[in-house]
């Protein structure tokens, strides 16, 4: 495959772009259950292909998540939550290493996988999240509490990171 490197990448941002398209299209009251059942289908498919590389890639599959949530496909949507869950937990968990911060986009983890950096990240990211309390948020509101048995060990580790701005007007900056 060419682009074997940032392929897994590209596949978590076509999950993410798909499946927030047709959450729009819901929202906006233009559904079609044709084009849902083909996303749901792309998503099924490639499922297994899927690496957390960074906690910039939450993102991308909570909107996945959400949109098979709303069209009713629930089993896969608890599958994709609880892969997510479990990987942000046992890569936030070790002791050195971890899963690099929201701050390293999709893109730079890509280059930092090719060795593209100029300088080598010295950043720790172990037993730190940022991603995780809003994952154990979802889990609880959504009733996941089988998935969060399994990994509570590893989760009650890991410190809940935060950046709070100063301004409400700083929130997307």
């Amino acid at each position: 495959m060419f682009d074997g490197l940032v392929y897994r990448h590209r596949l978590a941002i076509l999950y993410a772009y798909s499946a927030g398209a047709q959450l729009w299209r819901r929202l906006a009251g233009e559904g079609n259950d044709e084009e849902d059942k083909k996303v749901a289908e792309f998503i099924s498919r490639y499922s297994k292909d899927i690496r957390l590389f960074g906690e910039a890639m939450v993102p991308y599959l909570v909107t996945t998540f959400a949109f098979l949530r709303l069209i009713g496909c629930e089993q896969d949507a608890e599958t994709l939550f609880g892969r997510l869950l479990r990987a942000v937990a046992r890569a936030s968990f070790q002791d050195e290493g971890g899963l690099p911060d929201p701050y390293y986009d999709v893109e730079a983890l890509a280059q930092a996988q090719m060795g593209l950096f100029d300088e080598p990240v010295d950043e720790s990211f172990a037993r730190r999240s940022f991603v995780l309390r809003a994952l154990l948020i979802l889990a609880a509101r959504n009733g996941y509490r089988a998935i969060l048995g399994e990994e509570w060990r590893r989760i009650s580790h890991v410190s809940c990171v935060e950046f709070p701005p100063d301004h409400t007007w700083q929130f997307f900056l």
